[in-house]
């Protein structure tokens, strides 16, 4: 994988995600249903990093979590792409993401048409993800306050 790329298109209510890899790039819409369940998801993943898991209680894990975090944004401003992926519609519908299920860390993203996308996911990247959507949430009008825990019968 080279590049992610989240955003919004308020003509669909959607968030578009653009990821490219080996040259390819793969385009998903993720409805609000989804981005709900995707950055619960996300934020599990984040609390199931071994480092984590040892600090049982205490201050120390939330300060690991904020350090952790801290660590994505600034590896992903180093990152960051001076060329945005370009996302035009004419030249291929994206396809709709609708089921999402993590693995250790494999995210598999089920799609329409029996497509699944899977991406290697470390912590960090499950945070960079988290940064991106939260950022193309701020143009959504959505009203998320934040990361909801949701069961895992409602993922699939």
């Amino acid at each position: 994988m080279e590049q992610i790329q989240v955003g919004y298109n308020a003509v669909h209510d959607r968030m578009i995600m653009s990821i490219k890899a080996k040259g390819d790039i793969h385009k998903v819409w993720l409805t609000r249903r989804f981005v709900m369940l995707f950055l619960a998801q996300l934020n599990q993943t984040t609390q199931n990093d071994p480092v984590i898991k040892e600090q049982t209680a205490g201050p120390h894990k939330s300060e690991i979590m904020a350090f952790q975090k801290q660590q994505a944004e600034l590896q992903g401003k180093i990152n960051k792409s001076a060329e945005p992926i370009k996302v035009d519609l004419d030249e291929g519908e994206p396809i709709l993401a609708c089921g999402i299920k993590i693995d250790e860390q494999t995210l598999h993203i089920d799609c329409t048409n029996k497509r699944r996308l899977t991406l290697g996911l470390s912590t960090g990247l499950a945070y960079s993800l988290i940064n991106l959507i939260e950022q193309a949430l701020k143009h959504t009008g959505w009203g998320f306050t934040g990361v909801k825990p949701v069961a895992k019968k409602q993922l699939m």
